[in-house]
């Protein structure tokens, strides 16, 4: 039998505690519940993922909903640990029924070791006695994203974090949303995997990244480089390992080699890049090689290396995408009330179907080209057929 489950204790702590849900007929909970005992053998694996506490440098809004008060827990207890935090930090926590509220014990006498620190408390079934009511995002105010310049963390059930992203639109820094979903089969494919993870926001900014390679060699030196320089790194030999990465979270970058096998590489890429809008280098050899980094290139990828490279090189093309990336995802905001995009200071006005310039002066499009432009900006870094 395994299971998933987030950490509750704090890094380095001697004794490491989970929050585990009692479902009753689960396999996990029947165990726990009747079978055990003191001395038995459980093998942890991890740990995994890319939902941790970043350096706080601004203030720190915990949004949690049931067990996904778990991982809170860990990141309020390194708080405690470091004891000073010049920073305000505010936990909201829901679940639906009163019994389902946990905790709340630690969680008072973590407040108690953590300057600035506030929480509420709420749930959201009917019948609740609980004094407040309602869901996570019902109870934080506009003065809790500090006019966006506030660190933003999700984790919970898919529906919370989903309705919770949109009502935190504000905030400059929604560093991490982990929702939990059930993994029913291990033998699945990358599009599978990436379809399973679309349209959750996952670290564009400090997160990981993965080295595809299925030279040992290489992908040890390339690892313990970035992560000698700060670039959190994992690593993956081939397909399978490739989906178990992108099974527990979404990186910020891939490092893809296509020499994986025959067309392996390529095959990866058109699949990941039809599910989502990641960074992917691919490392390439010389001229006999020429016409798969062109391919490559056309399938998407957004940068290319040519073995053997220079692992500064490899640094600064890794850090030089993954600034474009976020240079884009903020210039490339939606702008709900025009009904339209903005880019680059151009805007593009839906409504009334008008470009305009970054001097505000319109201009003239063809029917086709307003549908073209249209086209690539609702669906910015992805390549498009021509059947799009």
């Amino acid at each position: 039998m395994r299971r998933p489950y987030s950490f509750t204790s704090a890094p380095g702590a001697d004794v490491a505690t989970f929050l585990i849900r009692n479902v009753p007929g689960g396999k996990m909970s029947a165990y726990l519940e009747a079978k055990a005992k003191t001395g038995d053998r459980l093998v942890l694996n991890g740990p995994f993922g890319s939902f941790y506490l970043r350096a706080p440098r601004r203030p720190i809004l915990f949004l949690a909903g049931g067990t996904g008060v778990g991982p809170i827990l860990s990141m309020l207890g390194h708080l405690a640990a470091r004891g000073a935090n010049d920073q305000p930090v505010r936990l909201i926590y829901g679940a639906r029924d009163d019994a389902d509220l946990v905790e709340v014990e630690r969680i008072e006498a973590l407040a108690a070791r953590i300057p600035k620190f506030s929480y509420d408390t709420s749930c959201s079934g009917p019948g609740s006695q609980h004094p407040l009511t309602g869901h996570v995002t019902d109870h934080f105010s506009a003065g809790a994203l500090n006019s966006g310049d506030v660190d933003v963390y999700l984790c919970g059930p898919p529906e919370m974090v989903e309705s919770g992203a949109p009502a935190c639109r504000e905030a400059r820094s929604i560093v991490g949303k982990h929702p939990f979903r059930k993994v029913r089969s291990r033998e699945r494919g990358v599009s599978t995997v990436m379809s399973d993870l679309r349209g959750q926001f996952m670290f564009a900014d400090s997160g990981h990244i993965v080295v595809v390679d299925d030279d040992p060699s290489l992908r040890q030196m390339v690892m313990r480089y970035l992560e000698d320089n700060n670039v959190p790194t994992k690593s993956a030999s081939n397909r399978a390992e490739l989906c178990r990465h992108l099974a527990r979270s979404l990186p910020s970058l891939i490092i893809l080699d296509l020499r994986l096998g025959q067309h392996v590489g390529l095959e990866l890429l058109r699949e990941i890049r039809s599910h989502s809008d990641v960074p992917v280098i691919i490392p390439a050899g010389h001229c006999p090689d020429e016409i798969d980094r062109i391919v490559g290139l056309e399938l998407g990828a957004d940068d290319c290396i040519v073995k053997p490279f220079s692992l500064r090189e490899l640094l600064a093309r890794v850090r030089a995408v993954l600034r474009r990336q976020e240079m884009g995802r903020v210039a490339r905001s939606h702008d709900p009330q025009r009904g339209g995009y903005r880019f680059d200071g151009w805007q593009l006005e839906r409504r009334y179907r008008r470009l305009l310039d970054p001097n505000a002066t319109p201009v003239a499009l063809s029917k086709g080209e307003y549908a073209l432009l249209l086209a690539f900006l609702e669906a910015p870094q992805r390549p498009l057929s021509r059947e799009h």
